[in-house]
């Protein structure tokens, strides 16, 4: 913004003790060195901000139920020329910065997990056909497959209804529950199964 220029600003992705550069402005130009431990231990203390000389410091977490202890993005700001603010202000407006990051932060997370419901069969946890249907898009036909000719199955349980209506419904969903996880069990890692509707499911080898 107009109330200070840095030289340049890195944001890290926490991997347990080390940070992941994810994106440097301006682009093109070499990452901001990692955040050292302890800046990023006071940054968690100060509300989200650090300043360290010309080394300002935000963190933010996704998650919801985490306080900053679990921050899961740290921003590097180096170089930054903030003549008209004082340090307090400073830290003020970093805070305040880590706050609005730290929100879209957890919208993107929400929004991720509302689509993957969105993707998701509830009875079986299995992907349902929308997901199936952009496996089969983003693969684009065997001939673009990265791991060579694909196959689709199709499966279907034969006589479901006759066992729903002998046994009710509970013991029809326990019974595609069991199916679904049996053939998860028996593909492979890159293998893709997904419940189409009912009592129909695909393999996608």
């Amino acid at each position: 913004g107009t109330w200070v220029l840095a030289d340049r600003v890195t944001a890290f992705e926490s991997a347990g003790e080390t940070f992941l550069p994810i994106e440097t402005w301006p682009q093109d130009i070499e990452a901001c060195s990692e955040p050292r431990p302890e800046l990023v231990a006071r940054a968690r203390a100060e509300h989200g901000a650090a300043i360290d000389g010309a080394r300002g410091l935000m963190v933010a977490t996704a998650d919801p139920h985490a306080d900053l202890s679990d921050a899961s993005v740290v921003v590097v700001i180096e170089g930054a020329t903030r003549a008209k603010l004082d340090s307090l202000t400073y830290h003020f407006q970093l805070t305040r910065m880590a706050d609005q990051i730290q929100t879209l932060l957890r919208r993107s997370r929400h929004i991720e997990h509302l689509e993957s419901l969105g993707r998701t069969d509830s009875l079986t946890g299995l992907p349902n056909r929308r997901a199936l249907e952009e496996r089969l898009d983003e693969i684009g036909g065997a001939c673009r497959h990265p791991d060579g000719p694909a196959s689709l199955a199709m499966i279907d349980i034969d006589n479901f209804k006759r066992y729903n209506d002998t046994h009710g419904h509970p013991a029809g969903d326990a019974l595609l529950r069991a199916f679904a996880s049996i053939l998860r069990s028996g593909v492979r890692s890159n293998d893709f199964v997904a419940r189409y509707g009912g009592e129909e499911f695909c393999l996608l080898l």
